[in-house]
């Protein structure tokens, strides 16, 4: 672009134009400031049915606000860096800030809690007679066994 010369006046009169003078417009190419990539959510892995846990991000360097995503779908964006989990899932984290949103954590696989089975307790010993004649009866017994159905 080139610019007109300019000339200083005052009430003595005009004084000496200035040269021309070019001056070159360059592009600025703005880099957006994304949060730092989500390092590795903290946390159970198993919920179970009808409870909840609690999932943790670490402070994410550059992040306003945390997004949240539970099987590839926006779960919450919210300031927190923990979320309350009630539902088996792959969950994971992104930071956001106003230029955009930074690389999310590695997924976290939730799983349902499925209590062990607690085992009738062992038998013990069975009483009674111990000699029959064949085609007889006998009876024999044992005590009642802790946590048996039948």
């Amino acid at each position: 672009m080139l610019l007109n010369p300019f000339i200083g006046v005052n009430a003595d009169g005009e004084g000496k134009a200035s040269a021309e003078h070019t001056v070159t417009l360059k592009e600025v190419v703005v880099t957006p400031e994304l949060p730092a990539d989500a390092g590795a959510i903290q946390g159970p892995t198993e919920v179970e049915e009808d409870g909840s846990i609690e999932l943790t991000i670490a402070e994410i360097e550059g992040a306003d606000t945390y997004k949240w995503y539970k099987d590839g779908e926006e779960a919450q964006n919210t300031d927190s860096r923990t979320l309350t989990v009630t539902a088996v899932g792959t969950y994971k984290v992104a930071g956001v800030n106003a230029d955009g949103e930074g690389k999310a954590s590695a997924d976290h696989v939730v799983t349902l809690y499925v209590a062990p089975l607690d085992p009738p307790a062992a038998a013990g010993t069975i009483t009674g007679e111990t000699e029959f004649i064949e085609g007889g009866e006998i009876e024999l017994s044992i005590d009642e066994i802790e946590r048996a159905e039948t």
